[in-house]
Formats: structure tokens, C-alpha cells, sequence
């Protein structure tokens, strides 16, 4: 594939908390729809809610964007092509080149849902384990 179709744009980065460079690669988003507009749209699929029947894009899964339009942009409305091409280009953008308070933020949504996920998780084994015992005592009351 030649480098022309997949414009990489390759940025130094530097961490100052680690003291080191990296190198940074954007891809252009625009070149690849142009170039490979299926590629680009399979690539935008989301699998894990995408049927035989409905094919769904990922979603922006946050509000860092809604202040371009806070319906095309919200949180739960799937990415769409011309959402993130054209004039929008430069709108997806590698964590490390994003800033640094938003970096922070997005790390903190993480870890507020994988807290939120543990709870249930915690919760689910707790009422599995009380069910299991709750049967187990029916069935040893029944049999005495």
C-alpha cells in the first residue's frame, strides 16, 4: 500500500513526567476514506452491538466532542464518516497528543465505569452465592 493512501503524520511527543520522547503517529482519516472507503467503514463497525439484520458504528462513548454539535457528538450517537473527515479531520487525534487535562479526564471516566462494572460484578456473586445457599437449604429441609 503506498504511504500516500495512509498519510502518516508523525509527531514528537514528549512526556515530561517520564522524561522521554516519543514518536507519534496520526493517521489522516480523510486520505482513507478517500482512497479505501470500505476499509474505512468496516473500520468504524462495532461489533459488539452490529447483528446480521443492523450494522452499528462505535459510539464517542464520552461528551469531549459535543461541543461541535452536542447531537452528532453526544456521548452515545455512533461515529459516522463525514463526522470525523473533511473539515473535521484533525478532531481524532492520538491520546498522547491530546492535553494533558483531558487525558486525566478520560482515565478517570475509565476508571469510574470499571469501578461501576466491579459493583455489579460484586453484586451479581453476592446474590448468586445467597440463591446457591437459599436452594441448598430447600433441598436439605425437603430431604430430612
Amino acid at each position: 500500500m503506498p504511504n500516500k493512501i495512509i498519510n502518516l503524520n508523525n509527531k514528537l511527543y514528549k512526556d515530561e513526567q517520564l522524561n522521554r520522547d516519543y514518536q507519534v503517529t496520526d493517521i489522516s482519516e480523510s486520505n482513507i476514506r478517500k482512497q479505501l472507503p470500505e476499509i474505512f467503514n468496516i473500520l468504524l463497525i462495532d461489533r459488539t452491538t452490529s447483528t446480521a439484520d443492523e450494522i452499528n458504528n462505535i459510539i464517542w462513548a464520552n461528551d469531549n466532542y459535543s461541543q461541535y454539535n452536542h447531537i452528532a457528538y453526544a456521548p452515545s450517537a455512533q461515529i459516522r464518516p463525514e463526522l470525523i473527515t473533511g473539515n473535521m479531520a484533525k478532531i481524532i487525534m492520538p491520546r498522547a497528543l491530546k492535553p494533558r487535562e483531558q487525558q486525566k479526564n478520560e482515565r478517570n471516566q475509565k476508571r469510574k465505569y470499571l469501578h461501576q462494572f466491579g459493583l455489579c460484578k460484586n453484586k451479581m456473586i453476592f446474590l448468586t452465592k445467597n440463591t446457591l445457599m437459599m436452594i441448598w437449604t430447600l433441598i436439605l429441609s425437603e430431604n430430612s
